[in-house]
């Protein structure tokens, strides 16, 4: 942060963008395999590509300047792979698809979905008893 201090533009750019980066690993399954130190750092490191914000000395100083080759290497993998599971499409099979579409309806159900005229009967219902039970403590007060 102390970089950037100077360059707010390009720590606001930066911001955005690694929030953006951060969005879609929530698509993934990024943060079942990897821990967010890793995952911040490649939303940062992903956002300075994108912006075309130099933070490379500072990534040099401060986050790889006390490791060892060998765990900078690792490191390296890791945002690679990271970002390669975030920023690479899914590919599917239409078999794959089809199968998950049949687990989803197997999974629906009527009285849990908004839109359904089940759901807002229930709502209603739900609605009218918690205002009879209201209406009849509020007259023995």
């Amino acid at each position: 942060t102390h970089y950037l201090r100077d360059n707010v533009n390009d720590a606001d750019r930066l911001r955005l963008t690694g929030y953006e980066f951060l969005d879609k690993t929530l698509l993934t399954d990024v943060y079942f395999l990897f821990p967010p130190s890793q995952i911040a750092l490649t939303a940062l490191l992903f956002a300075s590509i994108k912006t075309v914000v130099d933070i490379d000395e500072y990534v040099l100083k401060y986050i790889y300047g006390s490791l060892e080759s060998v765990q900078m290497l690792k490191i390296k993998e890791t945002i690679r792979l990271i970002a390669n599971l975030v920023t690479a499409p899914a590919k599917f099979k239409k078999s794959e698809v089809k199968q998950i579409v049949e687990k989803l309806d197997k999974c629906y159900n009527v009285d849990n979905d908004p839109r359904s005229d089940e759901y807002k009967k229930k709502r209603v219902e739900q609605f009218q008893t918690l205002t009879d039970y209201e209406a009849r403590h509020l007259v023995n007060i």
